[in-house]
């Protein structure tokens, strides 16, 4: 066992603060009233040397040990490795109990998961043995913390509950604390915020009780980072600042890197950027100071990132070469392939666009091997879980031993047995392994022969693309130019025509031309809209951030004269979003339905009512008017180029209006449809993405206009 102590803190790829967005869950409180400073940590260490080896010197080991934990990996595992040893020698099992618990804490924060358990486990058994309570609740709550890790949210809230009812029950607050602590990261990961919030403010009460002011500003942050989840950033904004102003008094780095890092994305989301790198720079370096080079690795990624954010590539790629050179000791293919793609982003925004390809292969391949590598890691688990197995059963052998001899030999013969069993099974298990490692380099090759012709396909598809594009344009210039001369020509003759005949020609002849002036306009207003439809299809999106208020203001001026003509009214039920689009294809969806609204309505004063809702990931918008309506087997067809319900003398347009508003819908990744009982109006509605990439959301009903309002609120309520 003493060689297990010995082991030097591994730096795992499954580190908690990769595994979760919330680095609080590291938390092990103190559990037996041990209040963090370093003037402690510097009389322990002056008291150490005097102390005879007795149970003091174990508790004084064990109290360096874990004050240690925060600012020096190292000590913590040197002074808990001494003090495990010291009660060998002295059967002081509160303090073996003890180390055992400090130990999983260390083994926990490198990493190692595995150990972390195993170490955990004892410090339950011994500290249950000896009735030692506040040890117990401690021990509860690492447990909870390593359920948490293996995605058991459930089991660890067991945990940290049985952890808060032996504190209360044995009147110890820091065991209070820490429980409440925990049950509040749990209820967050959950997005239970609330909960969360009362579980960190019982935590501050009670540490303010006892003037523990690490405590007080772990649940200023533990509450700000509900806030931030929650995407309130002016509240969490507030409750960074003062987790940060006792972070700086207490001068813990670890808690101080981590308010930082916390407080610059806080910063990010409220475009205060240089702040958030001057803060991102102080967290990178307090966490190098302590030695935790996974914390390390990811403070930097994130710099790297908000480098790309503010087109700074150069300094992108330089902090990330960083970052790998430091990966190169943990060997993490998680951080290998974040930073790489970090890196082919910077090139690809400097327009070196080969390199960025070569490092997007270089990804690739990352990727591919890693399949392999977890079928390694597999094994490799199977053996230590083996391993394991095996000491415990010779530990129990050897307390066996004087009184039952016998027995000892019959249950070695059976252990050589099962040993043998397991072997072979390693060796199976091995075997099966190397098999479909060749099996994998057989299929890589066969899918690398599909992949080149499936690239040659693809290649043909895109040089046929790309002339029937260059035909489209051709044709798109041909309507533009070519067929509107002609018609212009028509158009202005008959209106000379008009001119001079008006005194002279019957009537009958100047109502004929007045149709051959209609007709003319309506077939150049055909082509144009026909043109800007294809022209849809290959025009580019460039989004950016779009105040809706302000479209439908300029719509307004656009039209007034209309409105007015019409006594028509727009009416606003709610201030609508900002929005990430494209103002000009919005704009032009907005007023085809105004004005859609508008022209197919006999009211002497048309309303168009237009409300908004947020659906999952996209904005919901609607438009209501007062109009002629639409029947029910023509809700499809009038999104249909040139298909009109209504007779082209009576109601104006082309046909293209309805067409044009899905096709842009379509390109900006939602979906349109229009809800009437045909006779009193109509309803239409359409999605938005709330994100930059067009990604496909969870699947929504659609719904009518009369449920729109309990969609809004429905939409409020949604997490």
């Amino acid at each position: 066992m003493s060689s297990i102590l010995q082991k030097e803190p591994s730096h795992s790829s499954m580190n908690l603060l990769m595994k979760y967005p919330s680095i609080y869950t590291l938390i092990f409180l103190c559990f037996f009233g041990w209040n963090y400073s370093f003037a402690q940590i510097d009389s322990l260490e002056k008291l150490l040397p005097t102390l005879p080896d007795n149970t003091q010197k174990v508790d004084v080991l064990n109290k360096l040990s874990y004050l240690y934990h925060n600012n020096d990996i190292q000590q913590t595992f040197a002074y808990a490795n001494e003090a495990f040893a010291l009660t060998n020698s002295l059967k002081y099992t509160k303090g073996r109990a003890t180390a055992f618990h400090t130990l999983s804490i260390a083994n926990s924060i490198s990493g190692d998961i595995t150990q972390a358990t195993e170490f955990n486990d004892q410090a339950i058994h011994l500290a249950d043995s000896i009735k030692a309570y506040r040890l117990l609740a401690g021990t509860y709550i690492a447990k909870g913390i390593l359920q948490d890790k293996a995605d058991n949210p459930e089991i660890a809230i067991q945990f940290f509950q049985k952890s808060f009812d032996l504190a209360e029950q044995e009147d110890f607050p820091n065991g209070i604390i820490s429980a409440c602590f925990n049950l509040g990261n749990v209820y967050s990961d959950l997005e239970q915020f609330d909960k969360a919030r009362n579980s960190y403010k019982r935590a501050i009460i009670t540490g303010e009780s006892l003037q523990a002011e690490n405590e007080v500003a772990w649940g200023n942050r533990c509450i700000a980072r509900s806030y931030y989840d929650e995407k309130n950033y002016l509240k969490a904004e507030s409750y960074f600042e003062k987790a940060l102003k006792l972070s700086r008094a207490i001068k813990d780095k670890r808690s101080l890197s981590f308010t930082l890092s916390e407080f610059a994305s806080n910063h990010l989301k409220l475009g205060k950027r240089e702040l958030a790198e001057q803060y991102m720079q102080e967290s990178i370096e307090l966490i190098r100071a302590v030695g935790d080079t996974e914390g390390e690795i990811i403070g930097l990624q994130d710099l790297a990132q908000l480098y790309i954010e503010t087109d700074r590539p150069n300094k992108a790629i330089e902090i990330s070469n960083q970052a790998l050179v430091i990966n190169k000791k943990n060997k993490s293919s998680f951080f290998k392939i974040q930073l790489l793609e970090i890196i082919s982003s910077a090139y690809a925004q400097k327009q070196a666009f080969k390199t960025a390809y070569e490092i997007e292969q270089l990804v690739k391949s990352e990727k591919d091997s890693l399949d392999y590598t977890s079928k390694l890691e597999l094994t490799a688990e199977l053996e230590q879980k083996y391993q394991t197995q095996k000491k415990e059963t010779e530990n129990t052998l050897l307390r066996t031993e004087q009184i039952h001899q016998s027995a000892v030999i019959a249950k070695q013969k059976t252990i050589n047995f099962i040993l043998m069993i397991v072997a072979l099974l390693l060796a199976l298990l091995g075997y099966v392994a190397f098999s479909a490692y060749r099996n994998k380099q057989r299929n890589n090759l066969l899918l690398e022969e599909k992949v080149a012709a499936r690239t040659l396909e693809l290649q043909t598809i895109n040089t046929q693309l790309i002339k029937s594009n260059e035909e489209l344009s051709r044709f798109a210039y041909v309507a533009s130019h070519d067929l509107r001369e002609p018609l212009r020509n028509i158009t202005n003759f008959t209106h000379l025509l008009q001119k001079s005949l008006r005194s002279t020609a019957e009537g009958e002849v100047l109502q004929f031309m007045d149709i051959i002036q209609k007709n003319t306009t309506h077939m150049n207003n055909l082509i144009i809209d026909t043109l800007e439809f294809t022209k849809l299809s290959n025009k580019e999106v460039k989004k950016s951030q779009v105040n809706i208020n302000h479209i439908l203001k300029n719509i307004k001026s656009s039209i007034a004269t209309r409105l007015e003509n019409r006594n028509a009214t727009i009416n606003i039920l709610q201030p609508l979003p900002v929005i990430q689009t494209n103002e000009g294809l919005l704009f032009s969806v907005f007023k085809n339905l105004i004005e859609n609204g508008i022209t197919y309505n006999e009211n002497s004063a048309p309303i168009i009512n237009i409300n908004h809702a947020i659906r999952g990931d996209h904005y919901l918008f609607s438009m209501n008017d007062n109009g002629i309506g639409i029947p029910k087997e023509y809700r499809e067809t009038i999104f249909i180029m040139f298909k009109r319900l209504q007779n082209r003398e009576k109601y104006e347009g082309s046909g293209m209006g309805l067409a044009n508003c899905r096709k842009i819908i379509n390109k900006l990744g939602g979906k349109i449809w229009v809800e009437s009982d045909g006779q009193n109006g109509s309803t239409f509605f359409f999605t938005i993405p709330k994100t930059n990439a067009q990604k496909a959301s969870l699947p929504f009903k659609k719904i009518s206009a009369k449920d729109f309002p309990a969609s809004v609120e429905k939409a409020k309520n949604m997490n």
